[in-house]
């Protein structure tokens, strides 16, 4: 196996260190932005399914919700 000529592991590793812990910011923020995606996607499933089971227990045009808002 042959190297190219300047080749040297040391500063390889030590560039891709550096590489990384610069982009650190950058990961983090995508991160934290994947992190609220989620959060906000489990809220919205949960509230459908909120609804939707409101829905079902209790439709909105059921004859007990006429009489509840006539009195």
């Amino acid at each position: 196996m042959s190297y190219k000529q300047g080749y040297n592991r040391t500063n390889n590793i030590s560039e891709g260190w550096n590489n990384n812990f610069t982009k650190y910011d950058e990961l983090m923020n995508s991160i934290t932005t994947m992190e609220i995606l989620k959060l906000n996607t489990v809220l919205l499933i949960e509230l459908k399914f909120w609804c939707i089971q409101t829905i079902k227990n209790k439709p909105p045009f059921s004859p007990t919700i006429r009489n509840d808002i006539l009195g």
